[in-house]
């Protein structure tokens, strides 16, 4: 029943084409986005989600395994807000300009003949994305609002991560998550050394994996120490561990804030007047 109403659906906005290849699996990203709006128009997107993608495990070597980690997760009230904020959001994007925008120029990338076409239209969609957003943050309560729902879910999900409810599928996580590195060659994750940890798994992937060479470890370290520094500036000698859930939802607000959003802000207002003024290029670099 709920194919055949995505189908009709699908069909009336003639895209019978695109029907088929969804229900043979050979959909790509851009087709699928192309989709999305008359999928969420038809009010079940949700289940018809859900079941692809559990059909598309079903087909995977690890799908038991990931079905009953998201099966647990989906189960527990964080997997259900989670999920329905996430819904709530896909649905605003989508109905959005930069949706509506994303949708028309993603075929155009997949059909870019050369490199030089396919940058060309990544910058000059980034560059309007990225314009909305700067306009946007001017607001100043606009950008204190955002910068509080990001900082929100974020420790919402460290929270959860750290301490999952007792029982939840989260409990399991690191046991089932360095089997499956163990399994494939790669070293466990170490919590206790977690920098040292993460550069032996990426450092171990590329070389297992691909044909580069390079090691990860500076750059991971470097990344560490300016968000410790970072912290340190904002936290001013305070611990996260003795902040209770609103303290560190304001401490991060004011991190992002002030170490990351206000010098994109400065970055961008150069940027901006020296491309609509030239003359003044050379001078503000």
């Amino acid at each position: 029943n709920d194919y055949l109403t995505l189908g009709s659906t699908l069909l009336k906005g003639g895209n019978a084409g695109q029907l088929l290849s969804l229900l043979s699996g050979e959909t790509d990203m851009s087709s699928m986005l192309t989709l999305l709006p008359q999928l969420i128009e038809s009010g079940n997107y949700k289940d018809l989600f859900g079941k692809m993608i559990y059909s598309y495990l079903d087909s995977s070597p690890y799908g038991p395994i990931v079905k009953n980690m998201v099966d647990g997760f989906l189960k527990s009230e964080q997997g259900k807000s989670t999920i329905s904020t996430g819904y709530q959001y896909l649905e605003m994007f989508v109905k959005s300009e930069s949706g509506r925008r994303l949708a028309k120029v993603l075929p155009k990338l997949t059909a870019a003949k050369d490199l030089e076409s396919f940058l060309e239209l990544v910058h000059e969609e980034a560059e309007w994305n990225w314009s909305q957003v700067f306009d946007n943050i001017e607001n100043t309560d606009y950008k204190e609002k955002t910068l509080e729902q990001v900082s929100t879910y974020l420790v919402q999900g460290y929270e959860y991560v750290v301490s999952p409810p007792k029982g939840s599928m989260m409990t399991k996580v690191p046991i089932l998550l360095n089997g499956f590195l163990i399994s494939n060659g790669v070293p466990p994750f170490d919590a206790k050394k977690p920098v040292e940890s993460v550069s032996k798994i990426v450092n171990k992937g590329i070389k297992l994996f691909t044909t580069v060479k390079l090691d990860i470890s500076p750059y991971i370290k470097t990344v560490a120490n300016t968000l410790s520094q970072a912290f340190a500036r904002q936290a001013k000698g305070n611990k996260l561990k003795d902040l209770n859930t609103t303290q560190k939802i304001h401490l991060l607000a004011r991190l992002l804030d002030t170490e990351l959003v206000e010098p994109m802000q400065a970055v961008w207002s150069v940027y901006t007047h020296s491309v609509n003024n030239l003359q003044c290029g050379q001078h503000l670099l």
